[in-house]
């Protein structure tokens, strides 16, 4: 019900339609899955998974993605800024491994932010983007100092994507949240994933080895100076201008650079591709499925 209730200002209706969901909630309620209810959840997830929730992504857009992990997975919601709102562009979720399970909160926070990254490479290289997290620590990502092993390889995959790190409460986090929290499909019993902390989960102590950072006021500047090439010696200002070749500070990507023939030409040379754009060329009749 997070991830739907995150997003009811799309739907039409919301309120009457999650009625007999959310009477499930309530305190000293018998859980009884009826057909009202079945009715009420297929409504809504149909919703999420169309218009006007869930767009194509375009060409001039800010992607954000929106992380959070439970004990038993993590999950990710990749949305795009469109005519001043925040519209999903695809969603993605998985079960942590055993070994992931015993990570400490911060290193299975960190953990989503990497796996979602590299899922959705092909919409964010290249691309400057926002990644939100409920997890302040993580808030001081690029100011770790004298990390080894895992985390620095982690780091050395986030250092080739051009990002910003900002927090959320974890109230208004909550379509990533639920992702985090779906049914694992190969658990006989998933209802450990809702189970709350115990006092015998010290998992979640203080001791992170990822917390330990000194964060000190670190400043624009500072990490400016830190992801920018210097350019060699005697090089003038003209010089880089004329490299740059542009004055404006105008985002650009991969495709940016090609034209719509050049696009179109390459998409004719594709085994793939090129059947279905001579579909679209000969008529508008849609193919059999066989095809």
């Amino acid at each position: 019900m997070k991830s739907c209730t995150y997003y009811r200002k799309f739907v039409k209706g919301f309120a009457d339609i999650a009625k007999p969901l959310h009477k499930l909630t309530e305190k000293e309620t018998k859980f009884a899955w009826s057909e009202e209810c079945e009715g009420a959840f297929q409504k809504l997830k149909t919703a999420l998974i169309t218009a006007p929730i869930l767009a194509y992504p375009t060409d001039d857009g800010t992607y954000i993605i929106d992380t959070d992990a439970s004990h038993f997975g993590l999950g990710c919601v990749l949305s795009q800024c469109q005519e001043g709102q925040e519209r999903v562009t695809a969603y993605f979720s998985r079960t942590l491994s055993k070994p992931e399970r015993r990570y400490c909160t911060s290193r299975k926070e960190l953990l989503a932010i990497v796996a979602s990254v590299k899922h959705f490479h092909h919409y964010l290289y290249g691309r400057r983007f926002t990644i939100r997290t409920d997890h302040g620590a993580l808030r001081w990502l690029t100011s770790f100092k004298g990390t080894e092993g895992q985390v620095a390889r982690w780091l050395e995959v986030l250092n080739t994507y051009d990002y910003e790190i900002q927090h959320r409460a974890g109230r208004l986090h909550g379509n990533a949240d639920a992702l985090s929290r779906r049914p694992c499909s190969d658990c006989n019993h998933c209802d450990k994933l809702e189970e709350k902390l115990t006092t015998t989960n010290n998992t979640d102590g203080a001791s992170c080895s990822l917390i330990k950072v000194r964060a000190i006021g670190q400043t624009d500047s500072t990490s400016k100076e830190s992801n920018v090439t210097k350019p060699p010696e005697g090089t003038s200002k003209q010089d880089l201008l004329k490299a740059d070749g542009s004055t404006e500070e105008k985002e650009q990507h991969w495709f940016g650079c090609l034209t719509h023939d050049e696009i179109r030409s390459k998409q004719k040379e594709d085994k793939d591709l090129g059947i279905v754009l001579g579909w679209k060329e000969n008529g508008n009749d849609r193919p059999h499925w066989e095809q």
